[in-house]
């Protein structure tokens, strides 16, 4: 016997169909808005993460590498405090033996010469004196800064002397004997003009430069020997020589 399905299928209201569509379309609205929102806030947002306006899975978005720029300083130099001095007075040629050469010094600045030390005044002015010999002279001075930095200037100075007297050679001796712990003595005489004078020994040597008339004069000084027995010391020059015995001799 057929049965009558007519009483099984029961016709929904039109107005509950109704109710059925707006909802449908309510939630397929609220879909728009939701991936419409993520777009927009992964617009905003961190920029190394992209966000779609849908997705069909859950599938992760790596993060992209932001390339960075490190910028290195360098540290400024340590200055330091150079030894400042300038030379003011130096001629090209002399025609005089010894000469003055004069400047000035930045403060802590110490300068020196051939001959040592220059002389330094309270203001910072320096002045140093120099033997020339015949001919081209190359003068050195120094300044040795606060710091220990030096630094140097080298001038060439020609001496040009003018007629020299002819003097004989001849030498003294002072003392003959020591007995202190470094023996010395001290020799004086004259010799050609300009010309050099040397003291020398097995124990000690000295060198001296004759002035424009011919006169000299320096001290020498001795190694102790082991022996108390007198020793030779010879002086020589352009035109002449002579020897001398010379006696260490320490109290006990």
């Amino acid at each position: 016997k057929e049965r009558d399905v007519s009483a099984v299928f029961v016709p929904m209201p039109h107005s509950l169909l109704s109710d059925f569509r707006s909802q449908a379309a309510f939630l397929a609205s609220c879909a728009v808005l939701i991936a419409l929102g993520g777009f927009v806030f992964g617009q905003r947002g961190d920029e190394e993460a992209t966000f779609l306006p849908f997705a069909v899975e859950d599938v992760g978005v790596e993060d992209v590498p932001v390339e960075t720029s490190t910028t290195t300083v360098a540290p400024a130099p340590l200055l330091l405090s150079g030894p400042e001095f300038l030379v003011t007075d130096v001629p090209s040629q002399s025609v005089v033996q010894e000469i003055t050469i004069s400047g000035t010094a930045v403060p802590g600045t110490r300068v020196f010469g051939p001959a040592g030390p220059a002389a330094m005044s309270a203001e910072g002015e320096w002045s140093t004196s120099v033997v020339l010999v015949p001919g081209p002279n190359e003068v050195l001075i120094e300044g040795l800064g606060e710091n220990g930095e030096i630094a140097s200037e080298t001038f060439v100075v020609q001496f040009v002397p003018g007629d020299l007297p002819d003097v004989a050679f001849s030498a003294e001796q002072q003392f003959r004997a020591s007995q202190e712990a470094e023996p010395w003595e001290f020799f004086s005489g004259t010799a050609t003009p300009l010309s050099t004078v040397i003291v020398r020994s097995d124990f000690g040597t000295a060198s001296v430069i004759a002035d424009e008339v011919g006169a000299w004069s320096t001290a020498v000084f001795f190694d102790a020997p082991a022996s108390v027995e007198p020793f030779n010391v010879v002086v020589e020059a352009v035109n002449g020589t002579s020897t001398f015995d010379f006696t260490y001799s320490p109290t006990n």
